[in-house]
This record gives C-alpha cells, structure tokens and sequence, in this order.
C-alpha cells in the first residue's frame, strides 16, 4: 500500500486519521480502538473484519456494544437516537 493511500484514508467510524502498523500491517484507528487489516496490500475498512485494540493502545472509547455478539465478531454500537 502506497504512502499517498494511506494519507487519503481515514476511520470510517470516526473519520479520524489513521496509523500504519507496518508488523502487523494494519491501520489503527485509536479513536475507535479498532485496527483495519490491510490483505495484498488492499485495506479492509468494514468493521466488521477490524480487530478491536486493547483498551491501553486506544486512544477513546473501543467500539463496543451492549449487545451480546457471535464469537469473534466485532460487537457494534446501537444506533444513535434521533431528534
């Protein structure tokens, strides 16, 4: 994945910026305290296939929900209410 890429691309959760982790290559979102998976140099930025950051590597709250979820799958946030 190219310099320029990884400079267009944000958190789709949060919309912040996000940090390459060449070992493990992904993109980390700490705002979300989640990590994006980068495969063939093609990153994966649906949450459902993020790995969730433990709680002293994320930066705010992880994505988490309330709700019971299937194994290794990412719990997910309920809907915000509207106005």
């Amino acid at each position: 994945m190219t310099e320029e890429l990884r400079a267009l691309l944000v958190c789709p959760v949060t919309r912040t910026s996000l940090i390459w982790d060449e070992e493990r290559l992904e993109l980390v979102s700490e705002a979300a305290g989640v990590a994006f998976p980068v495969r063939d140099g093609v990153p994966v930025m649906l949450i459902e296939e993020a790995r969730i950051l433990p709680p002293h590597l994320a930066m705010g709250r992880p994505f988490r929900s309330s709700a019971p979820s299937e194994a290794g799958a990412i719990p997910r946030s309920p809907p915000s209410p509207r106005p």
